[in-house]
């Protein structure tokens, strides 16, 4: 291969100026990606270390976040829906003739039912309603 032939060869490949350019492109694409790569590594750590996934999750598949004492809950749920049932059917204001026992018997159902999740609420309200409606 002589001098000339050399020149020649690498005079066509800087015309096209394709197979010259495109490692270089090739390059600068991979180093870009790798650097953004980069910043959402240190957004994910950043991110975990501040909110601490881990332990909230735990918290909520254990379900005593807060102390709260889930089989009591809905123990108490469940039994308070056929109490809350009861109530409203005999408390409720239609079944009064008198007025004056109409408007306790009114202010009576608004209690029930702004109580009806919490079972020993409700409990208090009909001992409170059998002292005032006299209702057995």
């Amino acid at each position: 291969m002589t001098l000339s032939s050399l020149q020649a060869t690498v005079d066509s490949i800087a015309s096209s100026g394709t197979a010259v350019h495109r490692p270089v492109l090739t390059i600068i694409f991979i180093v870009i990606a790798f650097i953004e790569f980069l910043i959402i590594i240190y957004l994910l750590k950043k991110s975990r270390s501040s909110l601490q996934f881990g332990q909230l999750s735990k918290d909520k598949l254990s379900g005593n976040s807060g102390g709260i004492d889930m089989n009591g809950l809905m123990n108490d749920i469940n039994k308070s829906r056929s109490l809350y049932k009861e109530l409203s059917r005999i408390y409720h204001p239609d079944r009064f003739a008198d007025p004056e026992q109409k408007v306790v018997a009114e202010r009576l159902f608004q209690e029930i039912t702004s109580e009806r999740r919490s079972y020993k609420k409700l409990l208090e309200i009909k001992d409170k309603a059998h002292k005032t409606l006299f209702i057995n």
